[in-house]
């Protein structure tokens, strides 16, 4: 809205079917279509302008990150996807991880985990940096899932379909301290870059 409370720009030919996400700076704002599946960036502007449209594939729940530089988004063909908002072209490979469907994704505070959640009840974890996948996924009833974290990033919680709602600790010294015990030893580079990717070599074990 302007000063008087007009709309500066009516946005024709975008999505009304669900509620919007916006840019940290307030730049842009991200409609999702659930009709058509396409996820639209409208730049906010006086002038307005032309929307960028990132993906022609069924998405779901598209996601921007803390920093505002990157969207994530699910796939119907249990895929997922970053886009970098200077460029908006991918970053990285698809992700895949999932049976299903992708039906939720968030990223941790600091950004540097994405979380996706599917309908084939698992939620993977992923390094944003390197867009490898954190372990194996974490597996609760087979049912469509919902996954957040926490304000820490320590936590993930997941609710289901089918009414559970588990909580994992998603800390990474607490990823370290099990990977040393079940090791029973401290972890080579290798296992290192395995179990705690895109994280500097620290392989002391017995330590939090």
């Amino acid at each position: 809205m302007d000063a008087d409370g007009g709309n500066l720009k009516q946005l024709t030919d975008g999505p009304g079917d669900v509620s919007p996400q916006s840019s940290p700076d307030g730049r842009w704002v991200v409609f999702h279509s659930l009709g058509s599946g396409v996820f639209s960036i409208w730049k906010v502007s006086i002038d307005g302008g032309d929307p960028v449209r990132l993906s022609d594939r069924f998405t779901l729940s598209p996601t921007v990150s803390p920093d505002g530089s990157l969207i994530a988004v699910g796939h119907y063909d249990g895929t997922g996807q970053l886009y970098s908002t200077e460029s908006w072209e991918p970053v990285g490979q698809p992700l895949e991880g999932h049976t299903e469907r992708i039906t939720y994704v968030d990223f941790s505070a600091d950004g540097r985990t994405l979380a996706t959640a599917g309908g084939d009840g698992t939620v993977a974890l992923w390094d944003v940096g390197s867009g490898k996948q954190v372990g194996v996924p974490l597996t609760g009833p087979s049912s469509p899932a919902v996954a957040v974290f926490d304000p820490t990033g320590h936590t993930l919680a997941a609710a289901f379909q089918d009414g559970t709602v588990l909580f994992w600790d998603v800390d990474p010294a607490s990823w370290q301290a099990r990977a040393c015990a079940v090791a029973g030893r401290p972890l080579t580079r290798q296992e290192w870059q395995e179990f705690l990717p895109g994280r500097p070599y620290q392989p002391a074990c017995g330590t939090r």
